[in-house]
């Protein structure tokens, strides 16, 4: 079981890499937290009180099956949508947009031309 507890979190590497290998989750329910396993208990259990905190890992604990059920779910999910592949393509994509945009960084962002010594290579898809 992977606990995290954190008042404030983005999209949590930890709990990624704990659902990808089949691990239960149980963390605090704040907006990364339920982002990441989303509503109704399906990919892991979320907790706000200290109360409910230690009623989800007595549950956890008690029930394998719960565990199993949870961490096989969260494992899907992570595996279609959080993969290694999945996160390479999208900076792929928002390099090319970069490359093919004005000067070959985005305007209107904070940078109009690359910063003095870094190069960018430019090369044809495929």
């Amino acid at each position: 079981m992977v606990l995290n507890t954190s008042t404030s979190e983005g999209m949590c590497n930890s709990l990624l890499e704990a659902m990808l290998v089949n691990t239960p989750v149980l963390a605090r329910a704040n907006p990364g937290n339920a982002a990441l396993l989303g509503l109704g208990d399906t990919m892991g259990l979320l907790f706000e009180t200290p109360a409910e905190l230690v009623q989800h890992a007595e549950a956890l604990l008690a029930d394998a099956a719960l565990g199993a059920r949870l961490a096989q779910a969260a494992a899907v999910h992570v595996a279609r949508h959080h993969s290694a592949e999945a996160e390479t393509e999208g900076y792929r994509a928002a390099l090319q947009l970069a490359l093919d945009s004005p000067k070959g960084v985005l305007t209107g962002g904070v940078l109009d031309t690359p910063p003095k010594g870094l190069s960018v290579a430019h090369s044809a898809p495929g």
